[in-house]
Parts: structure tokens; sequence; C-alpha cells
């Protein structure tokens, strides 16, 4: 129709405006530098199955994501608390599009940056 505007516009900065939104609910980038990081899963990944075997779920996805070895990390997981578990299984979801920001996370390793405290037990 004449005279009308198009909607693609708006589409395109409702679009840019709630992923901005969505990154920053997520916690961004902590290590310092001006990287953009990306802390969203893909619409087709999801963070594994945790109801099965929390500690399976984990290792399973650290392995496919993070290069860890199961064996060494089920035998790691079983001294974690289920909160700290819960942490590293969301986190490996993340891993699946960003693994070198995200694979410290799922390691809870407390000396990288941006690792979120929930995922590290001292």
């Amino acid at each position: 129709m004449p005279g009308l505007p198009s909607a693609r516009p708006i589409r395109v900065a409702l679009t840019c405006l709630l992923a901005a939104a969505a990154l920053a609910a997520c916690g961004g980038d902590d290590d310092g530098d001006d990287t953009p990081e990306v802390d969203a899963r893909p619409v087709d990944a999801s963070p594994p199955d945790a109801a099965v075997d929390p500690c399976m779920a984990l290792c399973t996805c650290a392995a496919d994501f993070c290069d860890d070895e199961v064996a060494t990390c089920l035998t790691a997981c079983a001294s974690l608390d289920d909160s700290v578990i819960t942490c590293r299984i969301e986190h490996c979801g993340y891993a699946q599009t960003n693994p070198s920001f995200h694979c410290p996370h799922v390691a809870g390793d407390p000396d990288a940056p941006g690792v979120p405290a929930e995922c590290i037990q001292e």
C-alpha cells in the first residue's frame, strides 16, 4: 500500500534490540577486552539432560565441546555440589557455540576470566 512504512526496518530494529538485551542478561564478556563474546545457544542446541545423570550429562557434553576426558571429569564431578554441576551444565550448553570462552566455566577454573562463582567449588 502506498504511503505505509515497510515493516522490515521495524523488525530489524526490534531483532537487534532483543539480541542486545539477551546478551546483557547473560552476563556478557567479563574478560576485560573489547571482543564481543557470544553467550547464547543456537536455536537447535540445549544443555545436556541432567535429569538422567547430572555428572554423565556434564562430562559427555564437556568431552564433546571442551575436549575433556569423560573418566577424569566423572571422577572430579563426584565431589561437586549439585548447584555447581547445574552451573557447569548450563555453561556447557553455551560452549557449543563459544567453547574458548565457556569451557573454563565448564571446568570451574577459578583463574580463568569471567567464570561465574556458581561454577567454582573451593
